[in-house]
């Protein structure tokens, strides 16, 4: 019996042998398995950068941002010489004082013309009766009627005089709002949230409409542009979230979600360190960061961890 139970050992112990490195290598392959379903790529932030030209011609005076600095959105930029257009702006409202006493010159006139020919046919009718029973001429009759027939052409004229100043008026009213609308350009307000990143002009320079002043850039959302095989493309999904690692702030993980996912593929970009991988075709995917503590600069590296 002893020697049936050393056998009987010696064969458990064969089999432990075999099945232990089947088992390690199962193991094995299911770690790593695991590990082929989590993947990252690296590249560097960006973020969405306005750039702020004249909407005015004429000399800067003042351009007060310099780069680093925040400004908050409708915060003044710059300032450009208007000092003309608010000149050319009083005489259209000293022309404008002209035209309505015009109007009312002629408002008056068109009243006086309406009260003529109110009484003159109120005289025409009680002239009429007085006619029927002979105690008036028909010269007294035919003079009245004369007489309403030149305050209604009076009346028209006055009324065809009032349309000219009226439609002048239309035009410098029209004139009033352009020079208010470029008095208004000439002060440069900025569009967004930012910091300034790039500054185009000095003060005393002469500037034109579209003439770039200054470059902002909107610190408070960054995105971040990596690249991936095809092979990986059904693993990424819009709205996803992934964390990220930035060479600036090793310690601290954030978060953002995939926001576009290009329908075309492409060559690997240049900046790509090793000629084999600028030679595959990859896909570009844009990830949204949110940076409220502006802890993320543009341009520092990171690495985006898809689970």
């Amino acid at each position: 019996m002893k020697k049936c139970g050393s056998t009987y050992d010696l064969r458990l112990g064969l089999k432990l042998l075999l099945i232990l490195p089947v088992a390690v290598a199962v193991g094995l392959w299911s770690a790593c398995e695991r590990q082929e379903t989590a993947f990252y790529a690296s590249g560097t932030f960006e973020a969405v950068e306005v750039d702020v030209g004249s909407l005015a011609t004429g000399l800067l005076l003042s351009l007060p941002k310099r780069e680093g600095e925040v400004v908050s959105k409708d915060e003044l930029l710059a300032t450009i010489d208007s000092e003309k257009l608010e000149i050319e702006r009083e005489l259209v409202s000293i022309q404008l004082e002209e035209v309505d006493l015009e109007l009312d010159l002629i408002g008056e006139k068109i009243a006086g013309n309406r009260i003529s020919l109110k009484n003159n046919q109120k005289s025409l009718e009680r002239f009429q009766a007085l006619l029927e029973v002979k105690s008036a001429t028909e010269q007294q009759l035919d003079d009245l009627s004369t007489a309403v027939k030149l305050d209604k052409t009076r009346l028209d004229a006055s009324l065809k005089e009032r349309a000219r100043p009226a439609i002048h008026r239309k035009e410098l009213e029209t004139r009033l709002r352009l020079l208010e609308r470029t008095i208004a350009d000439s002060r440069v307000l900025s569009p967004i949230n930012g910091q300034v990143t790039d500054r185009f002009a000095e003060p005393g320079e002469v500037v034109t409409v579209g003439t770039h002043l200054l470059r902002l850039a909107d610190l408070s959302l960054l995105e971040i542009r990596v690249y991936l095989p095809s092979a990986l493309l059904g693993k990424i999904t819009l709205g996803q979230q992934v964390s990220l690692r930035a060479d600036g702030a090793p310690d601290r993980e954030f978060t953002g979600s995939v926001a576009w996912v290009s329908p075309v593929a492409e060559f690997t970009p240049k900046n790509v360190q090793t000629p084999q991988a600028r030679a595959e075709l990859v896909y570009a995917v844009k990830i949204e960061v949110p940076n409220p503590g502006g802890v993320l600069k543009i341009g520092m590296p990171a690495d985006v961890y898809f689970d």
